[in-house]
């Protein structure tokens, strides 16, 4: 059994977990793409049970996560803009974050197995620029994402979970450290003609998570707010979401982990997609009550 202090963030439980007890062995989902949900249950069924570290977890649309184990971090900037400070310390629960960005061909898998009708335009997906089925899906509606989250067993980052991931237990400036190359990430393109690469184009971060700079920014949960400490008026509190990370066109200082921009999706420039994450305590129980159907 996990101990710790329950605590509530966003919809979910949250546990505090040690760096020990995060080294378990426990069962994951079958991971494997099946034509059929039938061939799925069939394969399910004959397949051996295999343990596999915690490192990983898949969820219902197959789709690689990665462990970031709970931590205290630095949050915000004394550098940044006025919404961006104070630098704080914030302690987030252990949770897995998808690896890439949702890709066009996952979200359409969502569409077709929900007949869901998007509520942002979805204009690219008729562009070649960017309808690649291995590029990140663009042009999606906040709440297009939760419902994609909601369908694959999943839920959006929260800010502070989005950042912890981008500065990677080690305060960086981007993602991809303390400097940014274009050989590293995909940014400031021209908006008339770039467009997003496939995702894992480019190198992962120590744990394994791909472009959390530039090529799609990504909407985090919720609505900002001013950072504890923070003092100055600002007339997007308590009103506006963002999406964090930056885009293929953004400049370099909407790259970096802790910028905070608000970014309107409605003239469909083709930059806003998302990723999901879970908890580490949902995770495992999901994956228990998996082992014990099976039994």
């Amino acid at each position: 059994m996990i101990s710790g202090k329950l605590i509530s963030q966003d919809t979910e439980s949250f546990y505090n977990i040690s760096p020990d007890e995060t080294k378990k062995k426990f069962v994951p989902q079958d991971t494997t793409f099946y034509k059929t949900d039938s061939d799925a249950d069939k394969a399910q069924k004959l397949k051996k049970v295999r343990a596999m570290d915690e490192r990983y977890y898949y969820a219902k649309d197959n789709k690689k996560m990665v462990l970031v184990p709970a931590q205290t971090f630095i949050m915000g900037s004394d550098k940044g803009s006025d919404i961006e400070k104070p630098a704080h310390k914030v302690k987030v629960q252990a949770f897995y974050m998808d690896e890439t960005e949702v890709t066009n061909a996952q979200f359409k898998k969502f569409l077709d197995a929900t007949k869901y009708k998007p509520v942002g335009s979805m204009a690219h997906m008729k562009d070649r620029k960017f309808n690649d089925p291995s590029q990140p899906v663009v042009d999606v509606d906040y709440y297009d994402a939760v419902e994609y989250a909601k369908w694959a067993g999943k839920r959006l980052p929260t800010e502070a979970e989005w950042e912890c991931a981008a500065k990677d237990s080690q305060n960086y400036e981007y993602a991809t450290g303390n400097k940014l190359y274009p050989e590293k990430a995909k940014y400031g393109e021209r908006m008339s003609q770039g467009s997003p690469v496939p995702v894992k184009s480019y190198r992962a971060n120590s744990r394994g998570i791909y472009d959390l700079t530039g090529n799609a920014s990504e909407w985090v949960y919720g609505i900002m707010d001013a950072y504890p400490g923070n003092k100055k008026p600002n007339s997007g509190f308590g009103k506006v979401r963002i999406p964090r990370g930056g885009s293929w066109f953004s400049k370099e200082e909407q790259c970096k982990t802790y910028s905070r921009t608000a970014m309107d999706i409605s003239n469909s420039t083709g930059g806003v997609g998302f990723r999901c994450v879970i908890s580490y305590d949902e995770a495992k129980r999901r994956l228990e009550k998996d082992k014990d159907d099976k039994k």
